[in-house]
């Protein structure tokens, strides 16, 4: 066989497997980075010297003189930028989430036809940049378009994606473009709750660390609703935080869940609870 016969031959089939789990490894991912140093930051936070800081290995060391009060303002400052630079990256993996369900999503169309290798390639960096180009409502709207259900946090994703712009581009002060259309930034997420059901059927929340009364013990699923006026600042406290980390779990698990092709995993299902 010649060469140029050899050109001519048809190249043989290729295997390209799409696999829905790493959609959600965005997510999953800057939720675990995020809570691994928040627990470990905060607490040696509690204890730095905000004086005199040192940095290992530093030949300097700048000197910061200030008065006990304004150490503690510092150490709050540096509590605030910890959470919120968090918070950034947890949304900031959300937003990378939807941009691959989304080029996920197209590229199952596409084979839907016979493709080549360079067709498949044209195609999916065309689609990985139509995601990123897209502002997030309309990027949530395109992927929710094809998914075999609608998402059901959208609510959820465009509070988190609105609380993440304004730590981003307000420091964490609320203002008249967070806060439509009612003048208030609503930050509404999910999370899971323990609830103790006594045998007279009163329900009180389980704490660790604390004796209970007999009953039975059941995990529900519930909102909790955050709401700051305009002018307001985002605060967060290690618990807000550790909650909105748990919510990316809902995330992933329902997004990749209605990719096509995908398994069902059982998400609990919601209890009205006024959790504001």
């Amino acid at each position: 066989m010649n060469d140029t016969q050899s050109a001519q031959e048809p190249l043989p089939d290729a295997i390209i497997t799409l696999n829905p789990d790493a959609v959600a490894a965005w997510s999953q991912r800057a939720m675990q980075d995020s809570l691994i140093t928040i627990a470990c930051a905060l607490p040696a936070l509690d204890g730095a010297d905000m004086l005199a800081p040192r940095i290992p290995g530093a030949t300097l060391t700048q000197m910061f003189p200030a008065t006990p009060e304004e150490q503690e303002a510092r150490r709050a400052r540096c509590r605030r930028w910890l959470l919120s630079k968090g918070l950034h990256d947890i949304a900031r993996g959300v937003r990378m989430a939807l941009e691959t369900a989304y080029a996920y999503a197209h590229i199952v169309e596409l084979f839907e036809r016979p493709v080549t290798g360079a067709m498949f390639q044209e195609a999916r960096l065309k689609f990985e940049h139509d995601a990123n180009r897209k502002n997030f409502p309309d990027l949530l709207a395109a992927v929710n378009e094809r998914l075999t259900a609608p998402l059901e946090f959208a609510e959820e994703y465009q509070a988190l994606n609105q609380a993440r712009n304004c730590l981003e581009h307000r420091n964490g002060v609320v203002g008249q473009s967070d806060a439509k259309p009612n003048d208030t930034l609503r930050l509404a997420l999910p999370m899971l709750q323990l609830v103790l059901i006594t045998e007279d059927g009163a329900e009180q929340p389980v704490v660790l660390n604390v004796e209970l009364p007999g009953g039975q013990v059941v995990m529900r699923r519930i909102q909790r609703v955050r709401e700051f006026c305009i002018g307001d600042q985002i605060e967060l406290t290690a618990e807000d935080f550790a909650e909105i980390a748990q919510s990316c779990n809902f995330f992933a698990t329902d997004l990749v869940s209605k990719l096509p092709g995908a398994k069902q995993p059982a998400i609990p299902p919601q209890t009205p609870v006024d959790e504001t």
